[in-house]
């Protein structure tokens, strides 16, 4: 068992899905990933019950970095990246805009309120 896997179950309480224990780099980046994220058992439990997204997660982790270093600074688009029904449905200007004030709420400076914009 690698260190990777060792450190991702300890800090998620729960074994790290069978698909991803060979991966290296994609553990390296999960981890990344967990330790952003407020809840990394939730985010891990549902990388493995999702099917088919939770493999496309794991592909987009082993060949993207800087998706990976999107998702370490806004964890909670994980949970977006796992639902299906956020995935079928565009958004509306509406919902843009509202998603936007409230990204913006939570921001302490200009830079960080472009970086929060970044993630519609």
């Amino acid at each position: 068992m690698s260190d990777a896997v060792r450190r991702i179950e300890a800090l998620a309480l729960r074994p790290v899905p069978v698909a991803w224990a060979e991966d290296e780099l994609a553990l390296g980046r999960l981890e990344r990933w967990l330790l952003a994220s407020s809840n990394p058992a939730t985010l891990l439990d549902g990388l493995e019950n999702s099917g088919p997204l939770g493999g496309a997660v794991h592909q987009l982790l082993s060949l993207s970095g800087f998706m990976a270093d999107v998702l370490a600074q806004n964890p909670e688009m994980g949970s977006s990246l796992l639902s299906p029904e956020w995935l079928a449905a565009p958004p509306t200007t509406a919902q843009l805009t509202e998603e936007g004030e409230r990204l913006l709420i939570a921001a302490t400076s200009t830079a960080h309120r472009w970086d929060r914009l970044r993630w519609l």
